[in-house]
């Protein structure tokens, strides 16, 4: 047997761990282990033991994993030669190995591969970089390094050996034809017409395919590579998704490539999977199918919808409308005298603000208002007014410099005011003492930053007599003054229940006749929404296509996949 080795001693932490107990040498099929010192229990080592038979699965290695107290100047070369691993794979006729020894006292740890080819395999610059990164990764857990060299190892060795064709009945051409594939008959003939019927629905609406899988026997394979390898080498893509339940081990796998890689983020698969593994569990795979068809087929339309508006965005500041009225509680009249109020404000301030009101949908009332504004031409800081008339709420969402203008004293303030009015149905009071107060607040805001920048922007011109004044009379005359004025508004203040600003709608527009009510309108903030990505967030203005979407990785055909799966 040719032996090829490289010895790489990387120090590690391995004095610090926790001693178990140790444990006597065992075999695991092509895993064997020592544990002279007890540094992981038998759940860890079962753990490992898994890793080492999906590498022996692919590459044909052996590996054996030594944990020792210490060499005792021994060379670690000899140590090798002799180890019970070495000799147990010349008696089972194993050709190739992987032999990784953790020495305690010196905290160092040494890879050794051997075998005939073993030096095809792996160059020694590929076992460095292997053991180098497993370190850098383990953290505090030396379950964490080993099984780090041993994914990397298999890794490395798929790289250089790429998989053959897989072994797979031809299945119908997708079109028209057959979306499910029940190998393990876990539903009713009825059950897979209606599924069927589904997925291509989603076909035709989005385009792609979508394909749901069930196995007993994954052909050694991992779920995720059998759901990659079904869809690559049977006619399906280059769009689509797949569901894969693998009875093996009880395990799904959704697979996607092309334009569902962008559509399904790590966090959306994840969610789906959560969905589907209730009924998994207890056995309802009919009710587990349509969840997930029903949770593809919203996360489909909300990517093409994000990506229509993404599309279809107005320039920033091209807006000329600014009483957006879905709901129509606002008369004509009263849009035309309030528009170029609205217009005038823009001028006066360079913000926007936008009374937007609807009949809600379901979608909560921040995101309504917060989608409009964003790609309807509005300015980048400014204020909306969302009014969600079916629901009775509404929201003051505020943007960029309107966080500073608008206080949350004002704000609170505004919030009782609008209240007053939405209570009576009376939302021409409501829009109006909006706009009334945001533009006190926004014109005290200016006059306020004004001053810390250096004060007002007007220019005085000083004459002569007034550089002949004793200004430090001035100065003293100024600050006697001031304390008798803060004396008497003090005594004011406490003299009165309350100093709260009244934002009334009489103030902005004269003619109406409207009170303003004490009454706090019924609100409440209750998050109805869709599923949103996380990495399309709208206040942002990106869009995640080509850019978001999921993790990935590359099949055997050299296909790029995303998705994720777990255990029922």
């Amino acid at each position: 047997m040719k032996k090829r080795l490289i010895s790489l001693i990387i120090v590690i932490a391995l004095l610090a761990m926790p001693v178990i107990g140790a444990l006597a040498y065992v075999a695991d099929g092509p895993f064997y282990h020592i544990d002279e010192v007890g540094y992981l229990n038998d759940g860890e080592w079962d753990e490992l033991a898994a890793k080492a038979k999906e590498f022996n699965s692919v590459s044909g290695y052996y590996t054996g994993v030594e944990i020792i107290k210490s060499l005792n100047g021994e060379k670690i070369s000899d140590y090798h030669d002799e180890s019970a691993f070495v000799e147990v794979m010349k008696e089972q006729g194993a050709e190739k190995g992987l032999h990784v020894i953790l020495v305690s006292d010196t905290a160092s740890v040494q890879v050794f591969t051997f075998g005939e080819g073993a030096d095809d395999d792996f160059s020694d610059t590929d076992l460095t970089a292997i053991a180098v990164e497993s370190v850098s990764n383990m953290g505090s857990s030396v379950k964490d390094l080993i099984g780090g060299i041993i994914d990397g190892s298999k890794e490395k060795y798929a790289e250089t050996h790429p998989e053959p064709t897989p072994d797979i009945d031809p299945v119908p051409a997708p079109s028209g034809g057959t979306l499910v594939f029940d190998y393990a008959d876990l539903i009713t003939e009825d059950e897979e017409v209606t599924i069927n019927q589904m997925l291509l629905e989603l076909t035709s609406k989005y385009g792609g395919d979508h394909l749901i899988v069930t196995i007993d026997d994954a052909e050694g394979k991992s779920s995720m590579e059998y759901a990659d390898d079904f869809f690559d080498y049977n006619g399906y893509g280059p769009d689509g998704d797949l569901l894969l339940i693998n009875m093996e081990d009880r395990s799904y796998w959704m697979s996607t490539t092309g334009e569902a890689i962008d559509v399904f983020t790590d966090n959306d698969i994840n969610f789906i999977g959560n969905m589907i593994t209730s009924y998994l569990s207890g056995g309802d795979y009919f009710g587990a199918f349509k969840q997930y068809i029903t949770m593809c087929d919203a996360e489909y339309q909300s990517y093409r919808e994000q990506k229509e508006k993404e599309e279809n965005k107005k320039p920033r500041g091209s807006a000329t409308e600014f009483l957006i009225d879905k709901a129509g509680v606002i008369d004509t009249a009263t849009k035309q005298k309030l528009e170029p109020l609205l217009m005038k404000f823009r001028e006066k301030y360079k913000n926007d603000l936008l009374i937007y009101i609807y009949e809600g949908d379901g979608y909560s009332i921040y995101h309504e208002g917060i989608e409009y504004f964003e790609y309807e031409g509005y300015d980048l800081s400014g204020c909306v007014l969302a009014i969600d008339t079916k629901n009775n709420d509404f929201e003051i969402i505020k943007q960029l410099e309107t966080h500073h203008a608008l206080d949350e004293k004002a704000e609170n303030s505004l919030r009782k005011g609008i209240a007053g009015y939405l209570k009576k149905d009376n939302y021409e009071g409501a829009v109006m003492a909006f706009m009334n107060a945001m533009d006190q607040e926004y014109s005290s805001y200016y006059r306020t930053k004004d001053n810390i920048l250096g004060g007002s922007k007007i220019k005085y011109v000083l004459t002569k007599w007034w550089r002949n004044i004793k200004w430090f009379v001035v100065t003293i005359a100024y600050g006697a003054v001031s304390l008798i004025s803060f004396l008497v508004t003090g005594k004011w203040k406490s003299d009165l229940k309350s100093a709260k600003p009244k934002y009334e709608a009489q103030d902005y527009i004269s003619g109406f006749n409207l009170t303003n009510s004490q009454d706090i309108f019924l609100y409440s903030h209750t998050m109805t929404e869709r599923i949103v990505h996380e990495d399309r967030d709208h206040s942002s203005g990106g869009f995640s296509g080509g850019g978001g979407g999921s993790s990935t990785h590359v099949s055997s055909s050299g296909t790029t996949h995303g998705g994720g799966g777990g255990h029922f």
